[in-house]
């Protein structure tokens, strides 16, 4: 059994909607400790249920199985929003971060953490671009900074899906604003989520969006900073260029059996932990998949579960990181 650090309550409600700074140290006063060990891990569940649910059910085992310190959560319902809560209860997350509305569409982000929180935040986009029309993210992105020894910040979020130029666009501007709400200014940050890109996969057309393709849903306001760039050298049309911008690289994970996938039905690389340098110097990944329970990986907590726990809980693979804080 991997150690962990000894856990401090702290009380479980819903966050402040308004998303807080990150980027003044003072603002987290912490003393460096003892070297840390911390695992996180990042999932799109599909649809968490309600409790006693098959699905939920299988998305509670997993999550006890792997253990992790902070888990990142994509595709919460509004009906589910009080399910994810009760999850965290039930798995003994002391903290859930979950927004109460989402922009467009239902489905949203959360959080959970058994370590001590700093700050928790929800992303939103007049406060990320100082423009108070903004209304351009698919999801807001979620955030906890927590004390593993030193602030250690993680951000969450689920982009875009789909092929079309703006669906496209839309997820270049959902990295944009992760990127906006993980520029932490401290070495320790994490970035997590479905990304809905494969690294993989050959560069998008166009390759820079100069301006807002036809398509955009109503209400939808790029901010007055982003618009600023469609002007000038345009906005990339890659989820990744935005998050390397502010130091944040992939962190290597696959499957036990050798897969990078992590939707089962696609086929596809598609959800990624992205961490600084220090991070990535002693982190390793691993992309959970119950059917490779025989084969050696990160450790686990309790019993190897049946192989078909995790096509029971959700289409998407679990990615879970374990790293050392000192």
């Amino acid at each position: 059994m991997r150690w962990l650090p000894v856990l401090i309550t702290t009380a479980c409600g819903l966050p402040s909607p308004t998303p807080q700074d990150f980027g003044d140290d003072d603002d987290i006063p912490t003393v460096p400790g003892e070297p840390q060990q911390v695992r996180i891990a990042t999932w799109n569940v599909e649809e968490l249920g309600y409790p006693g649910s098959e699905e939920y059910d299988a998305v509670a085992t997993i999550l006890a199985r792997i253990d992790a310190d902070i888990v990142g959560i994509n595709e919460i319902d509004a009906p589910e929003v009080g399910h994810i809560k009760t999850l965290g209860a039930d798995l003994g997350y002391s903290h859930v971060t979950v927004p109460a509305t989402n922009p467009f569409g239902d489905i949203r982000n959360a959080i959970l953490t058994r370590l001590p929180v700093l700050d928790s935040a929800i992303h939103k986009p007049p406060e990320l671009s100082g423009d108070a029309g903004a209304n351009d993210v698919t999801r807001y992105p979620v955030s906890v900074t927590v004390d593993a020894g030193r602030p250690l910040t993680v951000v969450v979020q689920h982009w875009k899906s789909g092929f079309d130029d703006d669906d496209e666009f839309r997820r270049a501007v959902d990295s944009l604003r992760t990127a906006q709400a993980a520029d932490a200014g401290t070495e320790w940050v994490v970035a997590m989520g479905d990304v809905n890109q494969d690294i993989e996969e050959p560069p998008w057309s166009p390759a820079r969006f100069t301006d807002i393709p036809a398509g955009m849903p109503s209400g939808y306001q790029l901010g007055d900073d982003l618009a600023g760039a469609l002007a000038g050298d345009g906005i990339a049309n890659d989820a990744f260029e935005a998050l390397s911008a502010v130091g944040l690289e992939i962190i290597d994970a696959q499957q036990l059996d050798g897969r990078y996938a992590t939707r089962d039905v696609s086929d596809r690389r598609i959800d990624y932990i992205l961490g600084t340098e220090a991070i990535r110097a002693t982190a390793v990944g691993e992309v959970y998949d119950s059917r490779d329970e025989s084969a050696d990986g990160l450790i686990k907590s309790g019993e190897a579960l049946p192989r078909e726990t995790s096509a029971s809980a959700s289409d998407h693979f679990p990615v879970l990181v374990e790293f050392t804080v000192q």
